[in-house]
């Protein structure tokens, strides 16, 4: 979420969305410095490809926010066809 936006839209984005988390710098800041604490290898796998991987949101036609979920499928054939692209 651009901290840019104004608060209203903030607010409209993290209710209608319903989510739990939200990783801002200062996040990404405390994990940067535990990182080390964490294991290299790669997670056990937890989702597949038909489970919500994010959401988007758009500007809206109506001028409310309009949220567009993405799928780890979708997600998945955007980063190879990118990836054969470029």
């Amino acid at each position: 979420i651009d901290p840019q936006y104004p608060q209203e839209r903030i607010d409209y984005m993290q209710s209608s969305s319903n989510c739990k988390v939200i990783l801002d710098e200062e996040e990404l800041m405390l994990y940067n410095l535990e990182r080390f604490r964490y294991g290299m290898g790669n997670p056990e796998r937890v989702s597949s490809t038909s489970d919500l991987a994010y959401v988007i949101y758009t500007s809206g036609s109506t001028g409310q926010p309009k949220g567009v979920m993405v799928d780890h499928g979708n997600l998945y054939n955007y980063l190879m066809w990118g990836s054969d692209y470029y």
